[in-house]
């Protein structure tokens, strides 16, 4: 008699269509936790590039921001800096003799990169400029704008607006980044800068 080792072609089908049902949850929930992984570790650059970008703009001397702000501001009392169109920033810290050009602070703001994740593209990555002190008005001409991010908008518009007119030696910066372009998820960090 001849040896009758092996498998039948249901058997066969049988541990195909096993398996089958078997691996495809798994291997489509393996691929569902790569994509929240990737997306928590972009959330994790975007956040830390918004605090060093906050942490270096206050190491820029504060002449640079009134300049930027009187040469770029519009009636709406919001200047974007973008990678493209920075404005001539100094750094004037640690000391007084220690000072870069606008062109190496841009480089080094937009550059960034944290475990081999940039947003360099302007789309991508804004910094806002504004007064730190708004009335109303300057409150509500700042919410009409179309081409600000809607996260933006919403820290300004939760903002309280001053009576009257108050010191200007005050600049609010916001960092916006937009860490996944696919769902368009964003972060927003807010610091502050004085002429002190």
């Amino acid at each position: 008699m001849r040896n009758q080792k092996g498998f039948s072609l249901l058997e066969l089908m049988a541990v195909i269509v096993l398996a089958t049902t078997v691996l495809v949850p798994m291997l489509s929930g393996l691929i569902g936790n790569f994509e929240v992984n990737k997306r928590m570790h972009a959330r994790k650059a975007a956040s830390s590039i918004t605090l060093t970008t906050i942490s270096a703009l206050d190491k820029v001397g504060f002449d640079n921001f009134e300049d930027a702000y009187l040469l770029k501001t519009r009636p709406e009392s919001i200047v974007e800096i973008t990678q493209g169109d920075c404005g001539d920033f100094d750094f004037t810290e640690p000391s007084p003799n220690y000072r870069r050009g606008s062109g190496e602070v841009c480089d080094m703001i937009f550059s960034q990169e944290w475990n081999s994740i940039k947003f360099d593209a302007a789309e991508t990555f804004k910094v806002f400029l504004y007064p730190y002190y708004l009335d109303e008005a300057e409150i509500n001409n700042i919410l009409s704008l179309n081409d600000i991010p809607k996260r933006v908008l919403g820290e300004i518009e939760d903002l309280t607006p001053s009576m009257g007119k108050i010191d200007g030696d005050i600049y609010r910066v916001t960092v916006w980044i937009q860490y996944d372009q696919d769902t368009e998820l964003d972060i927003v960090s807010s610091g502050v800068i004085t002429r002190e």
